[in-house]
């Protein structure tokens, strides 16, 4: 039998738990999606000699050269960065793993064995 302690600890680990979890999948799904669109975008700046349109409105600059590489800087650096949220995600997902291991190994020591 569980006492009211552990039982409270127990419903907490498990919100904490959800709560990484739907965190966690959120960031994987959101980050892989916004990561393939600036790779996308990244590969058409880097065929091209002209940057693509972006809708970004950025400092102007002096020759195409120049707002080409800008362009790919920032496309580079949105990339990285939604790779980060995806990586992010997924220690989200691992530290609820843990989480509910150490939620089994609790409740598995409370149990009586018969």
């Amino acid at each position: 039998m569980q006492s009211k302690s552990q039982s409270r600890k127990l419903r907490a680990l498990l919100a904490i738990s959800v709560l990484l979890i739907v965190l966690g999948s959120g960031n994987v799904i959101f980050g892989n999606y916004r990561a393939e669109v600036y790779e996308e975008l990244l590969v058409e700046a880097l065929e091209s000699d002209a940057a693509p349109s972006l809708g970004i409105e950025g400092v102007p600059s002096e020759g195409p050269s120049e707002e080409r590489d800008k362009t790919i800087r920032l496309l580079k650096g949105r990339l990285d960065f939604y790779r980060t949220v995806v990586i992010g995600g997924k220690c989200f997902l691992a530290m609820s793993g843990f989480i509910l291991l150490y939620m089994l190994i609790l409740t598995r020591e409370a149990t009586p064995e018969e």
